[in-house]
Order: C-alpha cells, then sequence, then structure tokens
C-alpha cells in the first residue's frame, strides 16, 4: 500500500493584529482601553465627593469666598506704616516722610472686600487739585496678597504703600486727591478716591529744582 507524501499546507498562518498583545509606542491596547475608563469613572466619583484624588488643570473657582461686590478703601497709616487712619472726611493732613533713600513719601493704606485677595495688584495715584497734575513720580503699583483682619475676615487691609513725592514743596498743605485702583486675578476691578491736604516740615525757601518748576 502506498501512501502518498504529505504536502505542506497551503493555508497562510493567521497573523496578529497590531494592536494584540504588547500595545506600542502611541496605541492603545483592548485591555487599556477599559482601563482607562475605569480610572476616569473613579476620578469622576472622586471629584464629586469633594476629595483631590486626580490631578487638574483647572483653576480654582474664581467666585471662591468672593461673597460681595467688590469694595475698596483708601486711607493712610501711622509714621511706622502701621494700621489704617480713614481719610473719609477730607479733613486729614498726613505727613511726607523722608524715606532711607533720601525720598519722600505718604503712607498708604487699603481696605477691601469682594476681591480674591491672593496677588492683589494696588495702584495708588495722586493729584493736584488746583491743577490737574499727577504728583510726581505718578502712579505707584503695587501687587500682594492682602491679609483678613483679625475682628472681620471678610474684610482684607494692606498698610505701609508708599506714594512717593518728588517735589514735597510743591505739594505741601495743598488739597490732593489720592486715587486707589484694585485689580485681582480673575479681572475684577474698583477704585476708591480720598483728599488729603499732606504737611511737610522741611524748609521751602529755596527755587524749585529743575525737575520740579512745572509740579
Amino acid at each position: 500500500m502506498s501512501l502518498s507524501p504529505q504536502l505542506p499546507s497551503t493555508t497562510s498562518p493567521q497573523r496578529l493584529a497590531p494592536n494584540h498583545g504588547r500595545p506600542g509606542r502611541g496605541r492603545t491596547s483592548r485591555t487599556a482601553q477599559p482601563r482607562r475608563l475605569c480610572a476616569l469613572t473613579l476620578c469622576a466619583g472622586l471629584l464629586a465627593a469633594g476629595l483631590s484624588g486626580c490631578d487638574t488643570d483647572t483653576p480654582p473657582d474664581a467666585d471662591a469666598g468672593v461673597e460681595y461686590e467688590p469694595w475698596g478703601a483708601v486711607g493712610g497709616a501711622n509714621d511706622e506704616g502701621k494700621g489704617f487712619i480713614s481719610w473719609e472726611d477730607g479733613t486729614a493732613t498726613p505727613p511726607m516722610l523722608r524715606g532711607p533713600q533720601g525720598g519722600q513719601h505718604v503712607w498708604v493704606s487699603v481696605q477691601m472686600r469682594g476681591m480674591v485677595q491672593q496677588k492683589l495688584r494696588m495702584t495708588v495715584e495722586m493729584v493736584l487739585d488746583d491743577t490737574g497734575k499727577v504728583v510726581k513720580p505718578g502712579a505707584v503699583p503695587f501687587m500682594q496678597t492682602v491679609p483678613p483682619l483679625p475682628d472681620d475676615p471678610k474684610t482684607f487691609q494692606f498698610s505701609a504703600i508708599t506714594a512717593f513725592v518728588r517735589c514735597p514743596c510743591q505739594v505741601a498743605n495743598k488739597s490732593v486727591t489720592v486715587k486707589l485702583t484694585l485689580d485681582d486675578l480673575y479681572g475684577r476691578s474698583t477704585t476708591a478716591t480720598a483728599k488729603i491736604k499732606p504737611s511737610w516740615d522741611g524748609d521751602c525757601s529755596l527755587p524749585p529744582s529743575a525737575s520740579c518748576k512745572d509740579q
């Protein structure tokens, strides 16, 4: 009995799909998909429960802790730059103080509500009422996190902003409007003004310097 030789099979071996086995770079295996879905579901559950179990790029809520409309007040401080002295009645005569580097300044303090206090931008500008000229050297921008008052945690206060005065003799005892502008990180803004008559104990008998003639 003769046996016919067994011929090799002409059927090609079955090839694996590209995503079978270990996934390559930039590809997602079929087993990774349900794992990712599970992770997303878990993340959503943690967020709904108020837990911080997942990283997120979402910025903090702009309204977190803000319960009032933006409001600000501008006032003074004592000679050491501490506290808040009201300028509301327009009769204040804060002194122009000498700084350690030879300049002069008026201490300005800020109170505010209804804004995010972190990295609050505060800009102070003084204007002579009789001429409308800005007191040199001009607006003073300042950025600072403003702490709450100990007895009123919804009101925030910062003291000792230096409003510089280049020409004290041209400003002394004159009516000055102090303008405060507040801008927080989320675009809220408010302004406050106060009138003062800064005092100066220096000698004003000499002619003004060239930089102060047009003050």
